[in-house]
């Protein structure tokens, strides 16, 4: 595997970096902001950046479901084209579980402003 990733996941680190750059973003701004007025005029930005990382979630944990799935399939007998797919799946998963991860962290900081 040597850190090589797949293309789809490649593919979502431009989505994912950009709804995490946007939460916090608009995070930052509202733990700064010292007004009901200015709070209420980051609403819609709030509302931007939950939509961009339920995005970003809903097709990282689609990706996820089906790297699961593969992994269901690849059950049975140990050989080593079996061992260079679980290598492949197990850096795949990696990816997906830490991106995930984030995101949902991120999601429910957002949740709170």
């Amino acid at each position: 595997a040597g850190g090589a990733v797949a293309g789809d996941i490649a593919e979502l680190f431009q989505c994912v970096a950009g709804a995490s750059q946007a939460a916090e973003q608009v995070g930052q701004k509202f733990a700064s902001a010292s007004t009901p007025l200015s709070r209420s005029l980051l609403q819609a930005d709030l509302k931007r950046a939950r939509g961009r990382l339920s995005d970003a979630l809903e097709a990282l944990l689609d990706l996820q479901a089906r790297a699961e799935e593969e992994l269901q399939a690849l059950s049975g007998g140990v050989t080593d084209n079996r061992i260079a797919d679980l290598q492949r799946l197990y850096a795949r998963i990696s990816y997906l579980t830490r991106w995930i991860g984030e995101l949902e962290e991120k999601r429910a900081r957002l949740s709170t402003c």
